[in-house]
């Protein structure tokens, strides 16, 4: 039974990994977006950012003035 547990834990922990690294790469991607000035990809970061509140630096955004 040692065993099976010792298997569930390590397969559970790769799971964790796997989720981590995706959501590294996702919040990348999204700020990449962000920061490419491009007004499609910006809005795209946007609505990402505002279900995913404080995770976005929007320091370097500058958005024209209308």
């Amino acid at each position: 039974m040692r065993g099976f547990q010792a298997f569930q834990l390590a397969q559970q922990q790769r799971q964790q990994v796997k989720r981590q690294v995706s959501r590294q790469r996702q919040m990348t991607r999204m700020q990449g977006y962000l920061d490419s000035g491009d007004p499609i990809l910006v809005a795209e970061a946007m609505a990402w950012a505002k279900a995913h509140p404080g995770v976005l630096d929007f320091q370097q955004l500058q958005l024209p003035i209308k």
